[in-house]
């Protein structure tokens, strides 16, 4: 989970509903919000190699495979991409972003089975 931002604007003559979109602060490969897909070459795999390469990244967690980043999750073999998860998942918001005024407002997501979900940080109270 990592911080991004939820930038709402309004046009003038309409207060009411809202254009809203999720700002990224991560340019890079390998960022904390990168999306992991299955990877089609390991997918191929005869089943023996394809085994020892599943335990492998099961002792090792994340390895590169054909020089690319591969960890397991869930039965699947997945290599890093380069985008990210919160701009490309199914993205469910736990508020009404049309409740929110205008402008930036920081969010935490959190992602499940290839859902990413959108909350509002908690705000500590003195």
């Amino acid at each position: 989970m990592s911080d991004h931002i939820l930038r709402i604007t309004r046009a003038a003559d309409n207060e009411h509903d809202a254009e809203y979109e999720i700002v990224c602060p991560y340019k890079h490969p390998g960022a904390p919000c990168t999306v992991w897909w299955e990877c089609e070459d390991c997918k191929e795999l005869p089943t023996t190699p394809r085994n020892e390469l599943q335990n492998q990244l099961d002792r090792d967690g994340v390895s590169q495979v054909h020089d690319l980043p591969h960890q397991m999750i869930g039965d699947m073999i997945c290599q890093q991409g380069d985008t990210c998860i919160v701009l490309t998942g199914h993205t469910d918001y736990d508020f009404d972003p049309d409740d929110l005024p205008a402008g930036d407002h920081p969010v935490v997501y959190e992602t499940e089975e290839m859902c990413t979900y959108i909350t509002l940080p908690k705000v500590r109270q003195s």
